[in-house]
């Protein structure tokens, strides 16, 4: 028997939200902006799912508001605003929450040495430093536009994967480039918008910390901070400053390759790697990750349980405060999709939906992590403890093993269980009242979610 010990004293990070990316379907794919089933749609993110964060991307056009482009963009601010507005003011109707943050995919292609978004020849894909202030200004320009439809964006990336030249809306930064940038950008953000954060550099959490990556290494928040780890092209280097630095929100993908998501096994020493580097007071995110498979367990690929572990992995060992999965939703796509969490029209399996519901739905924001012990437990059995002073205690508890484990729980409260067992079914269930003891079965996820009287 494995007892389960809670320690309010022992305090971590505190939740700022779960949450994804993009609209009903993807921007490409020119979804529509406020409609009854977007609305529906709406509705079943923020009261069934319970995102508490989503992340959007502002497309280059010069002025932000104008179609004026270099070249063509994915989409617009008019095509994009209907959306926006209508989620965030359904949100605040529903009293949720929702914090609202941006990533730029490529600043303005007028502005870099190739003249694109996007890389497509041997030209460099890169921001010019002469237009790092430009580049500023554009950035308060989008923070603008959302503050006059009534949305105070909470965050804003400067740039998504800074080190990937793509054929899709892209630019490429060295670290230290990224730090020249970041210390030109922050002022001018600050300036206008003291009480937006500034998130990045949403790399590889994988590139930052294994050795298989790049030569000459580039590991981004190892340049933010000064600390020895890469190899520079001159001897101009800046660090960040303390501007640039002022409230920082270190961010990583959960990727290894930008494109198929880090192996559970591997997770847990990169994310207690990074807490290393930037130690126990900087506030981190995970803001992008994918390729989990819609099914429960497969050899040779990740699924549902394996989302489940990534998350809970990132959340113990790595404290971090919010998790942002890719794609929310594509809805044109005949066939299960493993780069979006989920598909209302074509009736995907939900196991990955259920997953994030664990922590999405009840980890709400504000909710602070506290000490959980498993005495006579083994590391097939995860769990995270969290208090929140609304809602009081909320446990998530992953059984990664072929065995039932039986729970003895040391506590007064009583709670109530939700749970996954992805080998009966998909399905999110809630199973009544539990107090002393439960048994999670095989390969499953529960939530236990405190009663209060």
């Amino acid at each position: 028997m494995i007892t389960l010990t809670l320690d309010q004293t022992k305090t971590y990070q505190t939740i700022d939200g779960f949450g994804f990316f993009g609209s009903y379907d993807a921007w490409w794919n020119n979804p529509p902006g406020d409609t009854p089933i977007v609305r529906e749609w709406v509705d079943m993110v923020l009261l069934d799912l319970g995102i508490t964060m989503w992340r959007n991307e502002p497309y280059a056009h010069v002025p932000f508001t104008s179609t004026n482009a270099t070249n063509e963009q994915n989409s617009t601010w008019d095509k994009q605003r209907p959306f926006v507005k209508l989620l965030h003011e359904r949100a605040k109707e529903l009293d949720i929450p929702l914090k609202i943050i941006l990533s730029v995919w490529s600043p303005p292609g007028q502005w870099k040495y190739n003249n694109h978004t996007r890389k497509l020849t041997d030209e460099k894909n890169s921001l010019k430093p002469e237009h790092y202030e430009d580049f500023g200004h554009w950035l308060v320009e989008t923070l603008t536009a959302y503050k006059e439809i009534g949305v105070d964006v909470y965050a804003i990336s400067p740039q998504n994967e800074p080190l990937f030249d793509q054929t899709y809306s892209s630019a490429s930064y060295s670290a230290y480039t990224y730090v020249d940038m970041l210390n030109v950008v922050a002022p001018i953000i600050h300036q206008s918008f003291p009480d937006v954060f500034i998130f990045g550099a949403e790399g590889m959490l994988e590139q930052e910390h294994d050795e298989w990556t790049w030569n000459p290494p580039q590991r981004f928040h190892h340049a933010l901070l000064g600390v020895n780890g890469n190899k520079h092209e001159g001897p101009d280097y800046t660090p960040a400053s303390e501007e640039a630095m002022k409230d920082f929100i270190f961010a990583h993908h959960g990727y290894n390759d930008g494109i198929i998501a880090t192996k559970p096994e591997l997770l847990h020493n990169f994310w207690k790697a990074e807490r290393a580097l930037i130690g126990d007071e900087r506030k981190l995110w995970m803001t992008e990750t994918s390729s989990y498979k819609h099914v429960w367990r497969e050899e040779n690929a990740l699924g549902g349980l394996d989302l489940a572990v990534a998350i809970q992995s990132a959340l113990i060992h790595g404290n971090i405060s919010a998790w942002v999965y890719w794609q929310g939703h594509e809805a044109i796509t005949k066939e299960p999709w493993m780069y979006s969490l989920f598909n209302v029209p074509n009736q995907w399996p939900r196991h990955n939906y259920n997953v994030a519901k664990h922590f999405y739905k009840y980890i709400r924001p504000g909710a602070v992590r506290i000490g959980v012990d498993l005495n006579g437990g083994n590391e097939d059995l995860m769990a995270s403890a969290f208090s929140h002073a609304q809602q009081g205690t909320t446990i998530v508890m992953i059984n990664t093993s072929a065995n039932a484990q039986a729970i003895t729980l040391e506590s007064a409260q009583r709670y109530r269980l939700y749970i996954t067992e992805g080998e009966v079914n998909d399905e999110h269930v809630e199973k009544g009242m539990v107090q002393d003891s439960i048994v999670i079965p095989p390969y499953s996820v529960i939530t236990l979610c405190e009663v209060k009287e």
